[in-house]
């Protein structure tokens, strides 16, 4: 069987038109059932995912599209992980940066000359403000771990792809 990926086709028979050369209405039923039986998840279709890999069904009596590209199912698995990947990295950079917002935010509080007065000598208040001002610094600091050790993985899981 053939691989080929979902592009987004609103029905299984528009589906089965752009897999398929010179369909008539029978060899459409034909394909439309023959691809569903193969690929279940098409009875959703609505909510499948682009980029979803297909299995085409053989069918002797229908001749795939030349113009369709049928790519080795390796390469498409290893495309979507790459894609995945890409799309996580952004994701996770995405939210440290807005995670670092945040502890920036805070920090410029905590050194609010306005919160350093209405604090005053109150040693519970400072204690609490020193203690928020450390917690600030380690999640800082497990943030840009974290999103290194996320790059580094990310490198080689890339190169290891390649390699396949």
């Amino acid at each position: 069987m053939a691989i080929a990926s979902f592009r987004g086709e609103k029905s299984v028979a528009d589906l089965a038109d752009k897999l398929y050369a010179k369909l008539t209405p029978t060899q459409r039923d034909l394909a439309v059932a023959a691809i569903l039986k193969a690929n279940p998840q098409l009875a959703d279709i609505d909510t499948l995912p682009q980029g979803t890999l297909l299995t085409l069904p053989v069918l002797p009596e229908l001749r795939t599209k030349a113009t369709r590209k049928l790519e080795n199912p390796d390469d498409q698995i290893v495309a979507q992980l790459n894609d995945a990947l890409n799309a996580y990295g952004k994701r996770l950079t995405e939210q440290t940066k807005a995670a670092q917002a945040a502890l920036d935010d805070t920090r410029s509080q905590l050194d609010d000359k306005a919160l350093a007065e209405a604090i005053g000598n109150n040693a519970a208040l400072r204690q609490l403000t020193d203690s928020i001002a450390k917690a600030n610094d380690a999640r800082r600091k497990a943030l840009l771990d974290r999103q290194k050790r996320f790059e580094t993985a990310v490198v080689q899981i890339l190169k290891d792809l390649d390699g396949l």
